[in-house]
């Protein structure tokens, strides 16, 4: 598996199909490319399990984050692409990536970090330049009033009026959402990070008027999901970041997203604040 697949894993530099595999099997006209995505990704992943199903002692008595072996570069490819699969508006092709991206997490870590090397520091020396987190310009919210906001936004969107969800849009504009996250990738100078949320979206169904009249309806996902996000990094504050650190994110909503929001498009600045803790 591991000498077949990675050859054939789609590596074209900038195009939408990086990462994923493609639909060529015989049941491909069915699944399309997330399924042939996630298909490969479980079977390159499946030799893992043994020790678990042939139930064979773990001798290094590491806990199981420690002991699961690191994301190779093909399968953080691979998560990108069906990270990007979640924003689709096929609820079977959600389900079928989220499905696998929380199987792959389950067996593999992505830090790079030898199990018995020392844990690194989480924050600059105190001999070095000392980062100071920006102060807010607006009142801060929590993951649970963001919640309660997006509970409320979701239901306008399918049974309120545009003058009702451009009011309620607007209210959540005025707050600085600040989440806890935990830093997944660091690359090229830019930083990853997924959300620490036990909920993961809103779901709820809008009405939608084609070119030629007909309404339909159609479900809708509101929120930001558990999937990595890319975090503007304030200066000072990357060089102290290492895979695994916890940061408290920050969101601010566009004031002028509220009609795409509707539909489901959050337009928003995505800030990295400053590690957890302080």
């Amino acid at each position: 598996m591991v000498r077949a697949l990675p050859s054939h894993q789609r590596a074209d530099a900038g195009a939408d199909e990086r990462g994923s595999w493609d639909p060529v099997d015989c049941w491909s006209p069915e699944g399309g490319r997330i399924y042939a995505t996630a298909l490969n990704c479980l079977s390159m992943e499946v030799y893992y399990r043994y020790g678990r199903f042939l139930e064979v002692p773990d001798n290094s008595a590491r806990p199981l984050p420690d002991t699961r072996p690191v994301m190779s570069a093909t399968l953080r490819d691979a998560v990108g692409a069906l990270t990007d699969a979640l924003k689709s508006d096929d609820t079977e092709v959600c389900a079928v990536a989220e499905t696998a991206l929380n199987q792959l997490r389950a067996v593999y870590r992505t830090s790079t970090t030898p199990p018995d090397a020392p844990e690194e520091p989480k924050f600059a020396p105190e001999s070095g330049p000392k980062f100071e987190p920006r102060a807010l310009t607006k009142t801060a919210g929590n993951s649970a009033a963001y919640w309660a906001w997006i509970d409320k936004f979701a239901y306008a969107c399918e049974y309120g009026d545009d003058e009702e969800v451009a009011e309620l849009w607007t209210g959540g504009t005025k707050t600085t959402w600040v989440f806890p996250a935990t830093v997944q990738e660091i690359r090229d100078g830019r930083v990853w990070a997924r959300i620490d949320s036990e909920r993961t979206y809103v779901y709820r169904f809008v009405w939608v008027r084609d070119s030629l009249g007909n309404v339909t309806k159609e479900r809708r996902r509101w929120g930001f999901g558990p999937e990595n996000h890319e975090f503007r990094v304030p200066e000072g504050l990357l060089g102290t970041l290492r895979v695994g650190t916890s940061v408290e994110v920050t969101i601010d909503l566009d004031p002028n997203g509220a009609k795409d929001a509707r539909n489901g498009e959050f337009s928003a600045q995505l800030n990295i604040w400053r590690p957890s803790g302080r």
